[in-house]
This record gives structure tokens, C-alpha cells and sequence, in this order.
């Protein structure tokens, strides 16, 4: 019985001997396996993060894109609204200019009939004269038979007739004047209101400008500056 349990204690010990070789032999193997583990989630965290960089340099390069095609759509609508506002003062002012043109144009051809009708007045006055002239002469030599008395007659109905032209003149002259004068209204009426157009136009410009930014504002600048003097486009304030 003793020699039995004296046996299974140097059983026992021996395999204690051996449990523990194991686990000496094993402990490398698991601080090797750690430092694969740390090395792995090393590489791992480095992934994500480059994808994550990517991922986000993506949007943003996505976003600037978007800007970039925001602003260029705003310098389109600012070009077009540039054409409207250009294109409706241009044609605002023809119209005015071939409005007040073909006013000015009737007045004109107004007057020139009633000077055709007044020459034709006098013409007939001239006629009218000579033969009177005439007549009286005649009469009065015929009548009296004294050539100072028909001189004194012919001379108070010249006089009586140049009075009669002097007032159609002046009626005339005054007519023709009224008339001038109101053209002249009329046509610094219609340059003030352009001058105001413009200045409209000028501040509906400056207003969309505004709205971009300074790049864009070069880049607008430039391009207006590269049309022709004649285009008819007004010159943008400088800031």
C-alpha cells in the first residue's frame, strides 16, 4: 500500500513536470500571437483611416465640384441677365429716339405745308396787289388825271399790305418757335429718362455682381471688358 501511493506520487509529480514544460514551451507561441494580433490591428486602423481620407477627400472634391458648377451657373444667369438688361436699354432708347424722331419728323412736315401755304398766300398777295395796282392806277388817271395822288394811294396800300405779311410772319415765327421749344422739352425729357435707364441698368449689374464672388468678379470684369466699344454694353462702377 505504501510502495502503491509512494508510485503515484512520483506519478503525479512527474506530471507536473511536464504540464509545466508545456506551458513553458507555449508562452513564446502566445506573446508571438499577441504581436501579430497588434500588428494586424495596426495595419487594420491604417486601412480605415486611408479609406476614410479617400472617402472623405470624395465628398470634398465632390463639394467643391458642386461650388464650382453653382458659381458658374450663377455667372451664366448674371451674363444673361447682363444681355437682358443691356438689350432691353438698347431697345428702349431706339424706340424712344425713332418715337420722338418721327414726332419731330411730322412736326416738321407740319410746318413745311404751312409755309408752302403761306408762300402760296403771299404769291397770291403779290397778284393781288399788282393787279389792284393796276386798276387804281388806272382809275386815278383815268378819275383825276394826278400823278402825286396815286403815288400817295399806291404807297398806303403797300404799306396796309407789308403790315398784313409783317403779322402772318410773326404768327408764323411765333408758332414755329412754340413749337421748338416744346420739341427741346420733349427731347431732354427723353434724355433723362435714358440717363435713368441706364442708371437702372447699371445698379441691377451691381447687384448680381454683388451676389458673386471676387473671383468671378474678375472673371466678369474681364469678359466685358474683351466686347467691343459699340456693343452698346454700359461700363461697369468701379469698386
Amino acid at each position: 500500500m505504501a510502495a502503491f501511493l509512494a508510485a503515484g506520487g512520483r506519478g503525479g509529480a512527474g506530471r507536473a513536470l511536464t504540464a509545466d514544460r508545456r506551458v513553458g514551451h507555449h508562452a513564446p507561441d502566445r506573446e508571438e500571437k499577441m504581436i501579430m494580433e497588434q500588428i494586424l490591428l495596426t495595419i487594420l486602423l491604417t486601412v480605415l483611416f486611408a479609406i476614410g481620407a479617400k472617402i472623405a477627400l470624395h465628398f470634398k472634391n465632390r463639394e467643391m465640384a458642386m461650388i464650382k458648377e453653382q458659381y458658374e451657373r450663377e455667372l451664366l444667369h448674371c451674363r444673361a441677365e447682363s444681355e437682358k438688361v443691356r438689350a432691353a436699354l438698347s431697345d428702349d432708347l431706339y424706340r424712344q429716339i425713332r418715337r420722338t424722331e418721327e414726332v419731330y419728323q411730322s412736326k416738321l412736315n407740319e410746318k413745311d405745308e404751312q409755309i408752302r401755304a403761306l408762300v402760296g398766300e403771299i404769291e397770291a398777295l403779290k397778284a393781288w396787289k399788282e393787279e389792284i395796282g393796276l386798276k387804281m392806277a388806272e382809275f386815278k388817271g383815268a378819275a383825276q388825271g394826278n400823278p402825286q395822288m396815286l403815288i400817295f394811294k399806291l404807297l398806303e396800300h403797300n404799306q396796309k399790305l407789308n403790315r398784313a405779311l409783317l403779322q402772318k410772319w410773326e404768327s408764323l415765327e411765333k408758332s414755329l418757335s412754340t413749337e421748338l421749344t416744346a420739341t427741346l422739352d420733349k427731347l431732354r425729357s427723353l434724355f433723362r429718362e435714358t440717363e435713368a435707364l441706364h442708371r437702372d441698368g447699371l445698379e441691377i449689374i451691381s447687384l448680381y455682381e454683388a451676389r458673386l464672388p471676387d473671383d468671378l468678379k474678375r472673371q466678369v470684369r474681364e469678359e466685358m471688358l474683351k466686347l467691343p466699344r459699340g456693343a452698346g454694353v454700359p461700363e461697369l462702377p468701379e469698386r
